[in-house]
């Protein structure tokens, strides 16, 4: 079950990502909800 295990990880260090940008309170934050619904973070 390493698949679901990574899954999990990369779902916990996502969340913790945007908690943070969140904290910051920074633009990148709300980019980062919109692009999160598709699965896809673009980076300008």
């Amino acid at each position: 079950m390493k698949g679901i295990g990574l899954l999990t990880y990369l779902i916990e260090a996502a969340d913790t990502v945007e908690a943070t940008l969140l904290a910051k309170g920074t633009v990148a934050a709300d980019i980062l909800s919109q692009t999160d619904q598709q699965g896809m973070i673009f980076i300008e």
